[in-house]
């Protein structure tokens, strides 16, 4: 009698276990054909709509479209952030500090960083416009988000 019901449990986890395979694909189709669908009507959004939709949140390079994305800096720069973010902390410690000093109200008796941070997440580079206005001039317009 053991095997007998062993047997039919095991049939029965099989089938269980192949209609929750077949439910969770079902699922994963159907949220695929309804993402599929958000990026076509997206895709078919002019400037002017994702202005609306977008607000003020809407990177430069759509906005103007002389704006360039730079997706190769922006991967440069977090590999790079860690290094970068502790020589500018002790740049500004060397320099913000001794103007602390400088201005320091007399009652107080030092201003100093106990702890001073960039953060972890580099800041990222929406978008970069470059003119040249005059001869030997080079105006460079960068659109930089911090603590995305």
């Amino acid at each position: 009698m053991g095997l007998i019901s062993g047997i039919f449990m095991g049939m029965l986890f099989g089938i269980a276990l192949m209609a929750g395979w077949a439910r969770m694909m079902r699922y994963r189709s159907a949220k695929r054909i309804a993402k599929a669908v958000d990026i076509k009507i997206l895709g078919s959004l002019n400037r002017e709509d994702l202005k609306k939709i977008c607000g003020e949140n809407l990177p430069e390079w759509i906005s103007f479209p002389v704006y360039e994305q730079v997706k190769w800096l922006n991967k440069l720069l977090s590999k790079l952030w860690p290094f970068v973010a502790e020589a500018a902390t002790m740049v500004i410690k060397e320099s913000v500090e001794p103007l602390l000093e400088e201005y320091r109200p007399p009652g107080i008796t030092s201003l100093k960083f106990s702890k001073l941070s960039l953060g972890n997440v580099a800041p990222k580079i929406e978008g970069i416009r470059v003119q040249s206005l005059t001869k030997g001039q080079i105006i460079m317009d960068v659109d930089l988000r911090w603590g995305w």
